[in-house]
């Protein structure tokens, strides 16, 4: 079950910052429980990956990254049994200032 990317954007920081990233996965499973997974990049970095061989239709996908000024690329990937189908897929992405020293 080859990676896909099915969302990525880049943010760019004016300044060394954080990157904050929630969103949600909506997963089908036509033919019953199936394996499925997801990667949450931040900068490069995994970040999130949630698994799973059961029918859970719904994945929550979060995390954050301290990073430097300038663009930081965010991406996320699944992969998947042939029979799972992805429904939708959403994510919210914030480059805030680093004011708590992460």
């Amino acid at each position: 079950m080859p990676w896909v990317t099915i969302l990525s954007k880049t943010v760019t920081l004016p300044e060394p910052g954080i990157v904050r990233v929630s969103g949600d996965v909506l997963l089908g499973f036509p033919t019953g429980a199936a394996q499925w997974g997801l990667r949450l990049y931040i900068g490069g970095t995994l970040i999130w990956a949630p698994q799973g061989n059961s029918l859970q239709v719904s994945q929550h996908v979060g995390g954050r990254k301290a990073c430097p000024t300038g663009p930081c690329l965010v991406e996320l990937q699944w992969s998947a049994a042939p029979s799972v189908r992805l429904h939708s897929a959403q994510l919210e992405i914030d480059g805030l200032p680093n004011t708590v020293g992460v």
